[in-house]
């Protein structure tokens, strides 16, 4: 595969004046091709490429980025995912914009080489994060409008408190009182907005924790997916 540099880049018109942008990443999923990964890189500004890939494509996206790396001098890097289901999309492609958004001044996630799941898990992340999202249709991109999701001001301080407390711990404690003293409320107040009361429904009840009992009547608590992104939400 040989790949032509004028198909990856725009011709520079000779008479034109410079025109200054920030550093743009452009983050590609694949796991079918790269004939939509070379389109957006036609379409869009690129100075960084960020392919996050499945396993049975990595050669093919090592011989791309290499050959982009030689003939465009361009940055980039790849990351392989073992599933495209949610949860697994959810902590690589967060990591990857988590550790890029103060590098670059704008991001595009290019879903186009991805399959459906693959694609529908990156979209709903990068509503997560307000960044913008594409899809190369017949050579034209379709960008999805940018939908900033801000769960965390429906949500009371104390529990919100509770679910950062349990992230920063690697996301679960083994019991109550463990719990109790990194939060500073007591026992009774971490089963209110745990567990809920009549006036208000609790963070298991929202699905944002999970709960479950050990070894002398002891609580896990745990954060659950959902919690992960109502986080997240905040970013």
């Amino acid at each position: 595969m040989v790949i032509n540099r004028e198909v990856c880049v725009v011709a520079d018109t000779v008479d034109a004046e410079p025109v200054e942008r920030g550093r743009v990443l452009q983050v590609a999923l694949c796991s079918e091709g790269i004939k939509g990964i070379k389109a957006g890189l036609r379409t869009f500004p690129v100075d960084k490429l960020l392919v996050i890939h499945t396993p049975q494509i990595t050669p093919l996206v090592n011989e791309l980025l290499g050959q982009l790396s030689e003939a465009l001098e361009l940055e980039t890097e790849a990351v392989q995912i073992s599933s495209p289901r949610f949860d697994e999309v959810l902590d690589v492609l967060s990591t990857a914009l988590k550790a890029n958004l103060t590098k670059f001044d704008d991001v595009y996630v290019n879903l186009s080489e991805g399959d459906k799941l693959f694609s529908c898990s990156a979209l709903a992340v990068c509503f997560l994060f307000g960044v913008k999202a594409y899809y190369i249709m017949d050579d034209s991109p379709y960008v999805f409008p940018i939908v900033r999701l801000g769960y965390q001001k429906i949500l009371p301080e104390a529990k919100l408190n509770i679910l950062q407390v349990l992230a920063k711990v690697g996301g679960g404690v083994a019991s109550l009182e463990e719990l109790s003293e990194l939060t500073g409320y007591d026992k009774a107040q971490l089963s209110y907005h745990i567990n809920g009361a009549p006036d208000s429904r609790g963070l298991a009840t929202l699905g944002l924790v999970s709960v479950e009992k050990g070894a002398r009547g002891r609580l896990s608590i745990r954060l659950t997916t959902q919690g992960k992104i109502l986080l997240m939400s905040g970013v």
